[in-house]
């Protein structure tokens, strides 16, 4: 979802997290963060796992999702499991406030493991960098890594992304 959010929006400027572990361990079951953006922009963030059986948009638990909220209205996009992606389509729902009608968008189901392969093997035929490349991947990884120390230190923390 941080690599999504990195793609639609750019990087944040400045993120303020809380991750909460299970005690004695390393293993994070929640984690919050809110990211700013230069332009003022503010995004929430929240991952966690949990043992509830009946909820999500397939109703199986699996509840991954982003929600885009505007003063003109609201994009959600809901995902199917990972690991079972031929069930269900990533389901999109624009709420327009002005007419206050909400559309659904779908398409078929495809495996993105199958589509990002073919992607792969069509740039190394090509003997080209594809998108996202090991920087974009590496921005990622930095973005979880501030989020871990914004929550040892207390505090929000301001990304430097020069160099990247």
């Amino acid at each position: 979802m941080l690599d999504m959010m990195m793609c639609l929006l750019g990087r944040p400027a400045r993120l303020f997290a809380h991750v909460d572990y299970i005690p004695e361990s390393r293993f994070d079951r929640k984690a919050t963060a809110l990211f700013e953006y230069p332009s003022g922009l503010a995004v929430s963030f929240e991952a966690a796992t949990h043992p509830l059986k009946r909820i999500g948009y397939e109703r199986n638990s699996w509840d991954e999702a982003i929600q885009i909220n505007g003063v003109n209205g609201r994009l959600d996009l809901a995902f199917p499991r990972w690991d079972q992606p031929e069930c269900n389509a990533p389901l999109l729902v624009h709420y327009d406030n002005e007419t206050e009608a909400a559309t659904e968008y779908r398409a078929a189901p495809v495996n993105p493991f199958d589509v990002e392969l073919a992607y792969f093997h069509d740039c190394l035929a090509r003997r080209e960098q594809g998108h996202p490349d090991a920087a974009h991947g590496f921005a990622v990884d930095l973005l979880i890594e501030m989020m871990v120390e914004s929550h040892r230190q207390r505090a929000s923390i301001e990304l430097d992304w020069r160099g990247l």
